[in-house]
């Protein structure tokens, strides 16, 4: 009576779990960043969004204008940006939002950096690249 498995067999079975085990990492590290592009595209929408509204209240109540999105530091991790528009800030940190200058930032998309800059009301992309048509 036959207890072990053969040499052959064994290969066979871990090859077989290790291509399945590939194979599942893939899709979740395509559908991990899938889900974090449209965070960051929804993120940018809604800044877009708070800063029209924002600016709309101001000048119907006389206001002065919008001209700074928050009172953050500037290449601070964990500061909250986009108070002034926002009611509840997007933290900065490396991988994500950074404050580089009054109202420039960034945000690491697929590894590369995209800056944005509110000016005259309006939150436009600076690079000239296909990440900023997509972002639109």
């Amino acid at each position: 009576m036959k207890r072990a498995f053969s040499l052959l067999e064994l290969i066979f079975v871990i090859t077989t779990l290790a291509l399945l085990i590939s194979f599942f990492t893939y899709k979740y590290e395509y559908v991990l960043s899938f889900v974090n592009s449209k965070e960051q595209k929804f993120q940018i929408a809604q800044i877009r969004s708070a800063i029209k509204e924002k600016s709309a209240i101001k000048s119907l109540n006389d206001f002065e204008k919008l001209y700074n999105l928050d009172d953050s530091a500037l290449n601070k991790e964990n500061s909250k940006l986009f108070t002034k528009i926002l009611d509840e800030g997007i933290l900065s940190s490396k991988d994500s939002w950074m404050k580089v200058d009054d109202n420039i930032y960034t945000l690491k998309i697929k590894g590369e950096k995209i800056k944005f800059q509110y000016i005259n009301t309006e939150f436009k992309c600076l690079n000239n690249s296909k990440i900023c048509k997509e972002l639109e």
